[in-house]
């Protein structure tokens, strides 16, 4: 095939891996789409070669090693289109991205039962947005059946989406329901997972840096085991070495919910900012930072609902950061303080359209006409919509992801 042509691909099953190493171009790529309405099953993709789409495959392999990716992207492949896949029961990762890969294109996939994460993103300008993760397997093997011949990576984990390199953005994606397998359970695939919905640490390979969360959904089955974002300059079992640079990571327009603890900032870590998030039921903190910050972390117009067990605060150890414009508010009319040091809050109940159950599954998070957080934020520039998209220029700004 050719820049420009587009194969087609009937249904079947189809038992093979596909290597792609010629290239399309970015204003003609090549693609390989399949038929409307039609099931193509593949073991799954490694790409090297630039200017492709690949769309509406079904693909799960229990294989190991690089072959356990439901895709793998790597050398230096750019201009790669990855969309409506659904990439499931699988050894390792779904969708894999090397440090040697730019401007990759992640949209509209559903990753059931992968290992250790649903995407990996590194390399540069790669763009994850509407995909759904859910049911990430820590130690896969453990089940049994097919993925009785799975390895156990290192540092096997659970998590939603794992990111490092620069300039990369996930909007609109959608975790839930990463399970911790309780005590008794015959195949236990997540015994002791620290499940986050993103995280990444110092790469010897890159810097990590400029990075976007925005617009996010993520939502955990329960309020004691997991939490939201670990962000570290070391890597996980290494703590206090510092192997690379993290910096300038921004939070924006997300809702989190249901989880343990909200975002974790370790030592070593540069500029983070958290901008209109909207945090519910967190059974500690929402926001934690665990190592010396400075003023340019930026902290403004998010909604911590429902955090801490009656005594914590929505914040804690982030006394130097900018800080403002936070709502703190517990239905329960628990008696709660500030940490010290961090600016004053407003303690006002945002009036949820639909507060949903106590998964916030249900839940709408729009604001009520006649909440008190209408027009209640500083206006961000670089913040031009809320989580649904509606704009937020020449408006009152509201406190929270969504208007």
């Amino acid at each position: 095939m050719n820049a420009g042509q587009t194969a087609i691909v009937a249904a079947g099953n189809y038992g093979e891996r596909v290597r792609i190493t010629r290239s399309g171009t970015q204003a003609s790529p090549i693609t390989l789409q399949v038929a409307s309405g039609a099931v193509a099953h593949l073991l799954g993709f490694d790409i090297t070669g630039n200017g492709w789409i690949v769309s509406g495959f079904d693909i799960s392999t229990q294989t190991n090693g690089t072959d356990g990716f439901g895709i793998y992207v790597t050398g230096t492949a750019s201009y790669v289109t990855l969309q409506t896949n659904y990439i499931h029961e699988l050894c390792h990762e779904g969708i894999f991205m090397d440090p040697g890969v730019t401007h990759i294109s992640v949209l509209n996939n559903r990753f059931w039962r992968a290992e250790m994460a649903g995407v990996q993103a590194d390399g540069m300008y790669d763009l994850i947005q509407g995909n759904e993760v859910w049911d990430t397997q820590q130690y896969a093997a453990n089940a049994g059946g097919i993925y009785a011949g799975c390895t156990i990576a290192g540092g096997a984990d659970a998590d939603a989406f794992r990111y490092f390199g620069q300039h990369n953005i996930f909007r609109s994606n959608y975790a839930h329901d990463i399970y911790h397998d309780m005590p008794g359970d015959p195949h236990p695939t997540n015994p002791n997972p620290h499940t986050d919905c993103f995280q990444t640490w110092g790469s010897s390979a890159m810097t990590v840096s400029d990075i976007l969360i925005e617009r996010n959904t993520c939502r955990w089955p329960g309020t004691n085991q997991f939490q939201l974002a670990n962000i570290n300059a070391s890597t996980p079992g290494n703590i206090g070495v510092n192997e690379g640079w993290v910096t300038n990571v921004t939070y924006q327009n997300n809702l989190f919910s249901n989880m343990g603890q909200g975002i974790n900032i370790e030592g070593g870590v540069g500029t983070v900012n958290v901008y209109n998030n909207t945090f519910v039921h967190i059974a500690q903190e929402g926001l934690v930072c665990n190592g010396a910050r400075t003023s340019a972390d930026q902290i403004h117009n998010n909604i911590f609902y429902d955090v801490g067990d009656g005594g914590d605060s929505y914040t804690s150890g982030c006394q130097n950061s900018t800080v403002g414009n936070n709502v703190f508010y517990m239905p329960g009319g628990a008696s709660v303080g500030a940490y010290p040091n961090i600016s004053p809050y407003l303690s006002i109940n945002p009036m949820f359209v639909n507060y949903g159950d106590s998964t916030s599954a249900g839940a709408d998070f729009h604001l009520q006409p006649s909440s008190g957080l209408k027009g209640a934020g500083v206006t961000i520039p670089t913040v031009t919509d809320d989580f649904y998209g509606t704009s937020r220029v020449g408006s009152a700004y509201s406190v929270g992801a969504a208007q």
